[in-house]
């Protein structure tokens, strides 16, 4: 789950970084500090979300262990608050992956963001754990109500969604945690934009790296703080 090749030598991605490789975004940093307005003023707002976060404050704790954040205190409630404050402004569905464990305070945060649970599918993860994904909305923006993503592994359901959605031509495909880039790698395949955040550089090179091997070119392009 942990190893990720060569990637992290090869494309050097530091905390602050924005990367853009054809028409999709790539950011590495904390979703707590980033200007997310910014973002989203300077490389558009996103028509569908797909995010699967930390379920959990450990493992929460574990992914900023390994980013490299060794100490760091964490708030699992106020992250999933920050999450869903940046995910609402999404101008479509919003799918985001949650263990049971938490899943009723996810759809508490939502209801209270002002959002709609429209779903709450029952699905795995690795193809063995079982796990929960919600689909919400945040305003009248169209999208597809006969989708059924129930048994389904999210190994899948990325592509699915993003295929089966009404999505404009062009759209932007966002996920805050983006990991090594099962969303992106989704996007992509469905020919569409992609943006995303990930705390951790070496995974988000991984990230980089595939859409390098698709010929995308992708250049460091500053920083989100500048």
């Amino acid at each position: 789950m942990w190893r990720y090749g060569d990637a992290g030598d090869k494309w050097k991605v530091k905390d602050g970084d924005v990367w853009v490789a054809g028409g999709n975004v790539l950011v590495c940093g904390d979703i707590e500090k980033i200007p997310i307005q910014r973002l989203f003023e300077k490389f558009g707002t996103p028509d569908l979300t797909y995010v699967d976060p930390p379920w959990n404050k450990g493992n929460l704790k574990s992914f900023f262990t390994k980013a490299g954040f060794k100490g760091a205190e964490v708030d699992f409630h106020k992250f999933i608050r920050r999450l869903i404050a940046i995910v609402k402004r999404t101008h479509g569905p919003v799918y985001i992956e949650m263990g049971k464990q938490n899943i009723y305070t996810l759809a508490v945060v939502i209801k209270e963001s002002g959002g709609e649970v429209l779903n709450i599918w029952d699905v795995t993860y690795y193809r063995k754990h079982p796990s929960k994904l919600v689909r919400a909305i945040w305003g009248d923006f169209p999208y597809n109500k006969d989708i059924d993503f129930s048994g389904l592994d999210d190994d899948n359901t990325p592509y699915e969604a993003i295929a089966k959605e009404p999505l404009k031509p062009g759209a932007i495909v966002f996920d805050a945690c983006t990991g090594r880039g099962l969303t992106c790698r989704a996007a992509y395949s469905n020919k569409k934009k992609f943006m995303g955040i990930e705390l951790h550089p070496r995974r988000l090179a991984v990230a980089i790296d595939w859409l390098a091997e698709q010929g995308e070119q992708p250049r460091r392009a500053g920083t989100i703080h500048e």
